[in-house]
């Protein structure tokens, strides 16, 4: 069924154009009417609607225990794999906003891309989490598994 767009006046067989919701709001909602449908298919696995809508949320608890609030910043670097949409689902979920970073910048890129967001917490995968440790934006970063990547704070 067609959506009159706000300027429209809707006719017969659209609905009334209704303002757009957050994107993990959205995806919470298409999990819950098709849990078992692929929502992921990527080199590295396929995640269906469920197992995704679960890993985001996972993820945005423990963000939100270690304090991300409302638009903070969280670099999120991974690989183009299911885990970089589970780690995008779940900073949104938690209120943050992520900062993208491609594992294949120069470490210097990454962190002043980190020190210019002010990110203090970031999400990378197990494998590049050891050398990104080490970039420790503000002088403060521990490492801890999530959802099979890691959260270093």
């Amino acid at each position: 069924m067609e959506r009159a767009l706000p300027h429209e006046i809707p006719t017969e067989g659209q609905q009334e154009w209704q303002p757009a919701r957050r994107v993990h709001d959205a995806f919470s909602v298409a999990a819950a009417r098709r849990p078992d449908a692929v929502a992921v298919a990527a080199a590295d696995s396929m995640l269906d609607y469920a197992q995704l809508e679960r890993r985001s949320n996972q993820l945005a608890h423990r963000l939100r225990a270690l304090g991300v609030t409302r638009e903070t910043p969280v670099g999120l670097c991974l690989e183009r794999s299911a885990a970089l949409v589970v780690g995008a689902l779940g900073i949104l979920k938690a209120g943050g906003a992520y900062v993208a970073l491609d594992p294949s910048y120069p470490e210097e890129r990454i962190e002043f891309m980190l020190r210019d967001s002010g990110a203090s917490i970031m999400i990378a995968c197990p494998e590049l989490a050891g050398a990104l440790a080490a970039l420790r934006p503000h002088g403060r970063i521990r490492a801890s598994v999530v959802c099979g990547f890691r959260v270093l704070e």
